[in-house]
């Protein structure tokens, strides 16, 4: 992000090392968001998940970018059972999940060896399209909704707020305050979901 000046457009392949320290250049703060994000055979991840991931916060590093917000995932602990999950708890679901709890351990890695300052969301089921609002429907995973609007809230607060070091928190939306542990991100950058489903989707959902 160029906090001074205007929006540019830059299309490039997250596997290219090349490409990604170009996009870097003059970038105050990083939300990486490229990956698969669905399930697949771990080679299939590798790329996207994996590769890119180490793109990202090398070019970032050796740019001297101070702020890198990593995309993690809820799936990092699954969703059906009724405990409370903080931050320190990890129980991935499939191979993607587990690509999402290396990309917390690289920001980990790199916020204590470079002495950047990262974050790591394990963003919740931001429902797309009126096919996954029906399948969230039947499955009744409310817990793990998050609108758009908090999200972006997530996002804009995560960039904008002081803080050093690392931390892993929890991007869920107003339903899931009572299984996730939201206070951290509260405190560390002021994030507060204001949307319970199926509030914020642009489209009707399914019969």
């Amino acid at each position: 992000m160029r906090a001074d000046s205007p929006q540019e457009l830059m299309l490039a392949d997250i596997e290219s090392l090349g490409a990604v320290r170009q996009a870097m250049q003059d970038i105050d703060a990083v939300i990486h968001l490229a990956a698969n994000p669905f399930d697949a055979p771990f080679p299939e991840l590798i790329g996207p998940n994996v590769i890119g991931l180490y793109n990202v916060l090398s070019a970032a590093q050796e740019a001297g970018v101070r702020r890198v917000v990593l995309a993690s995932s809820v799936q990092t602990v699954g969703s059906r059972n009724d405990r409370r999950y903080t931050a320190e708890h990890r129980s991935p679901v499939n191979h993607y999940a587990v690509t999402k709890l290396l990309a917390e351990d690289m920001g980990a890695f790199y916020a204590q060896r470079f002495k950047m300052d990262i974050l790591s969301a394990r963003v919740g089921w931001m429902v797309r399209n009126p096919r996954e609002a029906k399948r969230m429907a039947e499955l009744k995973l409310f817990h793990i909704y998050v609108s758009r609007k908090d999200i972006a809230e997530f996002f804009y607060q995560s960039v904008h707020h002081d803080f050093s070091g690392y931390a892993t928190l929890w991007a869920i939306g107003k339903d899931g305050q009572e299984r996730f542990d939201l206070i951290p991100a509260k405190r560390l950058i002021g994030y507060e979901p204001t949307e319970s489903w199926p509030e914020g989707l642009p489209f009707e959902i399914p019969d």
